[in-house]
Formats: C-alpha cells, sequence, structure tokens
C-alpha cells in the first residue's frame, strides 16, 4: 500500500489516536487543530471521547500536507507519541512484544481498518535483532519514527535503518526497518 493511498470506505481513526499528531505541535496546539480541520474538510474536530472518529482518508490527506510544508522529521516527530496517546494491547513489557503488539494495536486504533488497511509484520532475525515489514498507508518517515519510539520505550539502544530497496516514499507498497538493540 502507498504512502497516503486509502481507497477503502468506511475506515476511520479514533480520535484518541490521533491525538499524537496534535501533541506534535507542543505550544501550538490549536495551530494544529486548525490545520487539521482546513486539510480534512471536517467542520469541527469530533469531541475527546474515546469512540470519536475521524475518517481515515482524511487524516491521512492531513498527514501529507503537513509531510510536503514540514518535511519528514515532521512525521517521525508525530509518531513519537503514538505509544502515550493510541490504545496498546495490555501486557506489552518487553521490545518483543511490543513489536508483536504493533499489529494489533494498530487495528485497535482503526474502526472497520481489518484487511483494508495494511500491515505491521515483525519477525525477529538474532538474539537482538529483527525487522518490521510495513504495507500500510502511512508515510515511511512516520512508520520508521513509530518503530523507534517503540523500541527505545524498551530498549534505550534500540536503533532502526530503513532496509535498502523498496520504500513507500518511492512509490513502493511497503517498506522493511531492520531493528537492533
Amino acid at each position: 500500500m502507498r504512502e497516503f493511498e486509502c481507497t477503502a470506505d468506511g475506515v476511520f481513526i479514533r480520535r484518541d489516536a490521533m491525538e499524537s499528531f496534535l501533541l506534535a505541535f507542543g505550544a501550538y496546539r490549536s495551530r494544529g487543530e486548525r490545520i487539521i480541520l482546513r486539510l480534512s474538510g471536517l467542520a469541527a474536530l469530533p469531541n475527546s471521547d474515546a469512540d470519536s472518529n475521524i475518517p481515515l482518508a482524511a487524516y491521512l490527506g492531513t498527514l501529507r500536507e503537513l509531510q510536503d510544508q514540514f518535511g519528514q522529521a515532521f512525521m517521525r516527530k508525530i509518531a513519537t507519541f503514538i505509544f502515550d496517546k493510541a490504545a496498546f494491547p495490555p501486557g506489552l513489557d518487553t521490545l518483543e512484544k511490543a513489536m508483536l503488539g504493533l499489529q494489533q494495536a494498530y487495528l485497535m486504533n482503526h474502526v472497520n481498518g481489518e484487511g483494508k488497511i495494511g500491515h505491521y509484520r515483525w519477525r525477529r532475525t538474532g538474539e537482538r535483532t529483527g525487522e518490521m515489514f510495513c504495507d500500510n498507508p502511512y508515510p515511511c518517515a512516520f512508520d520508521s519514527g513509530l518503530v523507534a519510539a517503540v523500541g527505545a520505550r524498551f530498549e534505550k539502544d534500540c536503533t532502526v535503518v530503513h532496509q535498502e530497496g523498496a520504500c513507500r516514499h518511492e512509490g513502493a507498497d511497503s517498506c522493511t526497518y531492520d531493528v537492533r538493540w
């Protein structure tokens, strides 16, 4: 699945998961709210109820515009707040469990997404190495930031490097990241 492309109807991101986007604006949160309203076409942001949702296509359009305006570093910054605001399955207390739990967390934070919005697939490759395969509509920079932030939460020396070859930012359908800790 290419960056920002989700053609499935009826897929939403939960409001609480989108909160990480607003946290990336820091003291300029109200600016972030205005930007998402302008770029998504929404009249108002849903309230903070956990059951409030935003169409995924509108959210991805907002992310695309922000990446164009502020660059990939901003996408990585947004991703660093995901673990703080989005829903994650219980019991994630090691890097390995967290990486394995990313797919479940991904589906927990989207409505009607199963089978429509791609995947996060973890594979351990060594004693302290693994790889994360991503074929979802989020930008490469976002996913590399997400994997790095989740890894660093459990292992301070965690590093994430994009494998050579396929990259969604260059038009491919997937990216794979090497993770070491």
